[in-house]
């Protein structure tokens, strides 16, 4: 992995863990004194490995940043996808030996593996079912734009037909004044 940088964590966490250095001034020593053979392995480590994760931060959904996590026989490494920076590194032992410790990567592997391809059925299967949705929306968009038209059109018929009524009103006004300028005539009334 070209850039890849290696955290003080994970530096310390090799001397420890695979050169199995155990006090903080022997860790301290051995990281200053190897730092390129800490990394060159590390670097060997992910590109012989295997990423079984990629997404999310474990049991922090509230966390945005996308780690990466490489299995290499027992060992696991993560790192941070965006800073392509290892994390940490450390060895799955179930403290049964390493044939009991290989059985279970094996069965859990094969689990992973299975639930990937649910996960993968569960989110196609998700998608179509969203794709009908939005084809459905799209439908109900074009017939509300439609029933828009027709409400708009049928508004400004009403606008004309309350015009026209008002200038009938107008028309029974003035004939109803005729009515009233023939009566003034009638009785000798001055219209005022």
């Amino acid at each position: 992995m070209e850039d890849l940088e290696i955290t003080r964590h994970a530096e310390e966490q090799y001397a420890e863990r695979i050169i199995g250095r155990n006090s903080k001034l022997s860790v301290a020593e051995f990281i200053l004194t190897c730092e390129e053979k800490i990394k060159t392995d590390i670097a060997k480590m992910i590109a012989f490995g295997q990423l079984i994760y990629s997404g999310k931060r474990l049991f922090d959904s509230t966390c945005k940043n996308v780690q990466d996590i490489y299995l290499n026989g027992t060992w696991v490494l993560v790192v941070d996808h965006k800073k392509n920076a290892v994390i940490t590194l450390y060895s799955v032992d179930l403290g049964l030996g390493k044939e009991f410790n290989d059985l279970y990567l094996e069965k859990m592997l094969a689990k992973l593996e299975k639930t990937k391809e649910e996960a993968e059925a569960a989110t196609k299967e998700v998608e179509e079912q969203k794709e009908t949705y939005r084809e459905l929306i799209e439908k109900n968009q074009g017939m509300i734009a439609e029933y828009r038209k027709i409400a708009k059109s049928l508004e400004e018929q009403n606008k004309i037909y309350s015009d026209l009524m008002e200038s009938l009103s107008v028309q029974a006004d003035l004939a109803q004044n005729e009515v009233i300028k023939v009566v003034a005539a009638l009785t000798g009334k001055k219209i005022y």
